[in-house]
C-alpha cells in the first residue's frame, strides 16, 4: 500500500509531563507514518489513576524526562505509512478516515508470555503515556500519534468516541471479570470508581446472580444501582451484613487500598471463594496469609489484560452502554481545570480530554 494521508499541519499541541504537578500543554511536531504505521488524530483520552500518579509524584516509575500522557485513547485515522500490512502480512483494512481504539500496550510477541497468549505479562512490553520504560514512551494527549496498525482497532459508528476510548479500562474489568470465572454466582465488587462500575457491569454480563458494590461515596452507590447493581453498600453497611451471615463467591477489589483488602477477604465464602485483586496496591502490601489460609479461599491478582480489545468492543457494540462514566469533558485548554476537579471532595468517575473534538453533525 502506497502511503496515505489527509492534509495535517506541521506542528500539534500535547500534555507533556515535566515532572511532578508539572504538565504543560506544549507544542511538538507532528510525527509521520513510517511502513505499519498509522497517524492518528485523537479525539478522546481518558484521564487514568496512573496519570494522576505521575502528576502527584506516587507512580513507581519516576519521570526522568518530559513525555505525553494518556494510554485510554481513540481518534480517526488521518495517514497511513507505505507497505502497511497486519500481523498476517496481508495489506491492513484500516485506511484513512477510520475511526479507531488504540490498544496501549506493545509485546515482543517471542518470549514465553507472549506465546501462551499472556502478552499483558511480557517483561519487555512498552506501554503509551509511561515512564516504566527508558526513554519514556509518549501517551496519546496530543493531537495527532503514529502508533503501529496492529494496534488500532476500528470502531463502529454505533460506538461513540468517549465508548471507544473507555474500551481499554473496560478490558481491564473484563479480564478480571473472566479470571474470577464470575457465572450466576454473588459477586461483591470493593470500590466504586470507573473501574469498579466497570466490574460490576461485566459481572452481570457475565450472568452473576446478584451484583453487589461496596462504595463510601453515596452518589456513586446511586450510579451503581441505577447501572444494574442489585445492591449498595457503604462499609459498615458491608460489615453489618457480614455480622449476619454474608458471603461472596466472587470478590473484586478495585480500590487499590492496603486498609480495605482485609474486608474483601473476611467477605469471600471460605472454601471455593475468589478473590480478586484488580486495583494497584503499593508494592509493599502484605497479605493476611493466615485469614486466607483458614478461610481456604482463593487470592489472585489481575495485571491490565491480554488478547487486545476485542471483548471489551463486542460487550459495547452488544448494548453495554458504557458513555454514562464520562462526568466530565475538556479539550486541552480546559485540562488544568479538569484536572483539579478530580481532587475534589466528590470527583468525576472519568475524565476525558478531546485533544480534537468530533466535528459537529
Amino acid at each position: 500500500m502506497q502511503s496515505s494521508t489527509t492534509v495535517t499541519p506541521a506542528r500539534q499541541r500535547a500534555a507533556v509531563i515535566h515532572g511532578t504537578r508539572d504538565l504543560r500543554v506544549d507544542a511538538l511536531a507532528v510525527p509521520t507514518p513510517q511502513a505499519g504505521e498509522a497517524l492518528v488524530q485523537v479525539r478522546a483520552v481518558g484521564i487514568c489513576g496512573s496519570d494522576f500518579g505521575y502528576l502527584s509524584g506516587a507512580a513507581k516509575y519516576p519521570v526522568k524526562a518530559p513525555f505525553v500522557l494518556g494510554h485510554e485513547a481513540s481518534g480517526v485515522i488521518a495517514g497511513l505509512g507505505e507497505q502497511t500490512t497486519d500481523a498476517a502480512g496481508s495489506a491492513t483494512p484500516l485506511a484513512v478516515g477510520t475511526r479507531v481504539a488504540l490498544v496501549p500496550g506493545s509485546s515482543c510477541g517471542e518470549c514465553d508470555s507472549c506465546l501462551a497468549g499472556w502478552d499483558n505479562l511480557c517483561p519487555n512490553v512498552t506501554y503509551l503515556g509511561s515512564a516504566a520504560t527508558d526513554p519514556h514512551v509518549d501517551g496519546a494527549l496530543q493531537e495527532y500519534l503514529v502508533v503501529p496498525v496492529g494496534r488500532l482497532i476500528a470502531i463502529p459508528d454505533s460506538v461513540s468516541d468517549a465508548a471507544a476510548a473507555l474500551l481499554e479500562p473496560l478490558a481491564v474489568a473484563e479480564h478480571a471479570v473472566r479470571r474470577g470465572q464470575v457465572s450466576a454466582e454473588n459477586v461483591l465488587v470493593v470500590g466504586g470508581g470507573a473501574i469498579g462500575q466497570l466490574l460490576a457491569l461485566c459481572a452481570r454480563a457475565a450472568g452473576a446472580a446478584e451484583v453487589t458494590i461496596c462504595e463510601t461515596q453515596e452518589r456513586r452507590r446511586q450510579l451503581a444501582l441505577d447501572h444494574g447493581a442489585d445492591h449498595a453498600v457503604d462499609p459498615a453497611g458491608l460489615e453489618a451484613l457480614m455480622n449476619d451471615g454474608a458471603h461472596y463467591d466472587v470478590v473484586l477489589d478495585a480500590t487499590g487500598n492496603p486498609a480495605v483488602l482485609d474486608l474483601g477477604i473476611r467477605a469471600t465464602t471460605p472454601g471455593d471463594g475468589r478473590l480478586i485483586i484488580v486495583g494497584n496496591l503499593p508494592a509493599d502490601t502484605g497479605l493476611p496469609a493466615e485469614t486466607v489460609r483458614r478461610a481456604e479461599i482463593w487470592v489472585t491478582a489481575t495485571f491490565r489484560f491480554p488478547a487486545g480489545l476485542d471483548r471489551a468492543l463486542e460487550l459495547v457494540t452488544s448494548g453495554l452502554d458504557i458513555d454514562w462514566l464520562v462526568e466530565r469533558s475538556a479539550d486541552l485548554d480546559g485540562l488544568d481545570e479538569a484536572l483539579a476537579a478530580a481532587a475534589s471532595a466528590d470527583p468525576p468517575l472519568k475524565i476525558q480530554v478531546s485533544p480534537n473534538p468530533a466535528p459537529t453533525p
